[in-house]
């Protein structure tokens, strides 16, 4: 088991978003989150990296524990620091969201975040080209990484955002509808990468495709009105 979810409540602006929400998922799988809109399904996803943090009016209960680095922690527990939890649990959004810079730059941004020992230029590029292997793009921006990301193509944008949170070697990767921008090719490439990841990763999808989670998922949760209704594991 990788995450346990226990009795997880959360409200905004006093309204419920979810209620007793109980979840086990396993190590290195994939979990996808299916739902009407408003559900709560992105709402779960932040729960898990703490991103709801960073609005006011929200509000949390309840018990989340994961396996991190071989130790099962509270990720609410005071003494965890948020930015390396969400080096930790990485996420990669709806739209793609490369930052206003080079292909390099977006890939070197989050080694001013790691909190590891100080890396070599050497080492650091050893990382993005390993990043860049992992989601199949470095022959494709092999000669160009010094152009601006926004001149890659939607796929090409969010396998780059992938890789960029690949860089801190996330245990939990969550992805919030990552395909629904894209066209069948680049949807087919993004699918095939998780199935690859899940083997270093544990991925947690939101997907609003019944066709799409019968492709990737081992494991089905299914959220209307803040309340999980169905949780399959195939």
């Amino acid at each position: 088991m990788k995450i346990k979810i226990d009795n997880l409540n959360f409200s905004y602006n006093k309204f419920k978003v979810l209620e007793n929400i109980d979840l086990k998922i396993d190590k290195n799988t994939i979990t996808a989150v299916s739902g009407p809109s408003g559900s709560g399904k992105s709402t779960l996803l932040t729960c898990l990296n703490r991103l709801w943090e960073e609005y006011d009016e929200a509000l949390i209960n309840g018990n989340i524990k994961a396996e991190i680095e071989g130790r099962l922690i509270d990720i609410y527990n005071k003494k965890i620091s948020v930015s390396w939890l969400r080096q930790k649990i990485g996420m990669v959004f709806q739209m793609p969201n490369p930052f206003p810079m080079s292909i390099e730059q977006n890939l070197l941004f989050p080694f001013r975040l790691k909190t590891s020992p100080f890396y070599s230029k050497k080492r650091i590029n050893k990382e993005i080209v390993k990043a860049l292997k992992k989601v199949h793009l470095y022959e494709e921006v092999e000669n160009r990484t010094y152009l601006p990301a926004d001149s890659l193509s939607g796929g090409q944008q969010q396998r780059l955002c992938i890789a960029r949170a690949l860089i801190p070697s996330p245990e939990i990767l969550l992805l919030d509808e990552p395909t629904s921008s894209l066209d069948s090719n680049a949807e087919k490439r993004i699918e095939d990468l998780l199935k690859e990841l899940k083997k270093e990763c544990t991925i947690i999808i939101v997907s609003h495709s019944e066709s799409q989670i019968k492709r990737v998922a081992d494991h089905h949760i299914h959220v209307e009105n803040g309340k999980i209704t169905k949780d399959i594991k195939y």
